[in-house]
C-alpha cells in the first residue's frame, strides 16, 4: 500500500492541482481538515475549519477508484501552545494515523509536489532497502515566482516526508516524527538526501514547494499563526524567512537562482 497523507487548512489555491498531479501514484489519499486553536479566528470558520472552497473542491474531485477519505476534524490542540512538537498538528496527523495501513506513507503538505516519476524510484529504493523506515526528502522552494528558487538558511532544511508505515503509527513525539506501534520513531531509521540542481533542473528527487510564491493572503495568515506559536522566540530566523517572502525580498544568508525545470501546475493544467 502506498499513501498520501496531508492536513490542510484554506487550501483552495492548490488542493485541485495537488490531487489531480499525485492522484495516480497512490493507492489511498487521507486528508485531514483542521485548525489550530490559537490559529487566526478571522480565517477559519466557527468550527475551526476552512473558510475557503476547499471542502466543496474536495468533495467535488471525481474519485473513481474511491481512494480519497476526507476528514473534517476541526479545532485541534490546546488553546495556547508554544511546544516545538506542534500538538495541533499532532492530532491532525493522528485523524488520519488511524486509517493508514502498512506500506509506504507520503506526508506531503497541500502546496508540495512531488513527480510521480521520484515517487517510483524512491518506492523501488525502499523495496531494496528494508532498514530504511523514514526519509527526508530535500525541497526546492520557488520563490515569489516559478522561475527562481532560493537556497540557504530555512530553504536548505530537508523534512521527513515518507515512511515505512506500520498500522497503528501515531505521531507521540511532534508532528513531524511519527512513531511506530512499539513506539520506536521511524526517523531512527531515516536516510537525508540533499537538493541537487544543475544548470536550473533537479536532478535527484526532491520536493517543489510552491508556498512562497502563493497567494500572499494566504502566506500572511499563515506567518500570523506561526508568530501566535511563538514562533518569534522559538526560531525568529523563520520568522524572518516568511517575512522576506512575505516583503518579497532575499532572506538574510539566502541566495536566489534562476529555475528552468519541471513546474507540477503546468503539467496538471
Amino acid at each position: 500500500m502506498v499513501s498520501l497523507a496531508a492536513i490542510c487548512l484554506n487550501e483552495e489555491e492548490f488542493i485541485e492541482a495537488w490531487l489531480r498531479y499525485h492522484y495516480d501514484s497512490f493507492d489511498q489519499i487521507i486528508i485531514a481538515e483542521g485548525a489550530a486553536r490559537n490559529f487566526p479566528r478571522e480565517a477559519v470558520t466557527g468550527d475551526g475549519l476552512s473558510s475557503d472552497r476547499t471542502a466543496e473542491i474536495i468533495y467535488d474531485f471525481p474519485d473513481p477508484d474511491n481512494k480519497i477519505q476526507f476528514i473534517q476534524h476541526g479545532w485541534a490542540g490546546p488553546a495556547h501552545s508554544l511546544s516545538a512538537a506542534v500538538p495541533a498538528k499532532m492530532e491532525l496527523r493522528n485523524a488520519y494515523a488511524e486509517r493508514l495501513k502498512d506500506g509506504y506513507v507520503y506526508t506531503l503538505d497541500i502546496d508540495e509536489f512531488l513527480h510521480p516519476d521520484y515517487i517510483v524510484d524512491l518506492n523501488r529504493f525502499l523495496d531494496d532497502r528494508k532498514d530504511i523506515t523514514g526519509w527526508q526528502l530535500p525541497f526546492l522552494h520557488l520563490w515569489q515566482d516559478t522561475a527562481h528558487f532560493v537556497t540557504g538558511g530555512f530553504a536548505d532544511q530537508s523534512h521527513y516526508r515518507l515512511y515505512r508505515w506500520k498500522q497503528g503509527g501515531r505521531y507521540i513525539v511532534n508532528h513531524n516524527w511519527p512513531s511506530g506501534p512499539d513506539k520506536s520513531l521511524l526517523t531512527a531509521g531515516g536516510v537525508f538526501q540533499p537538493l541537487c540542481v544543475e544548470d536550473g533542473c533537479l536532478t535527484q528527487p526532491s520536493i517543489v514547494h510552491y508556498g512562497f510564491c502563493e497567494n500572499k493572503n494566504s502566506t500572511a495568515d499563515k506567518n500570523d499563526y506561526y508568530i501566535l506559536r511563538g514562533e518569534n522566540e522559538t526560531r525568529p530566523h523563520i520568522s524572518e524567512f516568511r517575512n522576506a517572502a512575505l516583503r518579497g525580498m532575499t532572506p538574510q544568508g539566502c541566495a536566489i537562482h534562476e529555475y528552468c525545470g519541471f513546474l507540477p501546475l503546468e503539467q496538471v493544467d
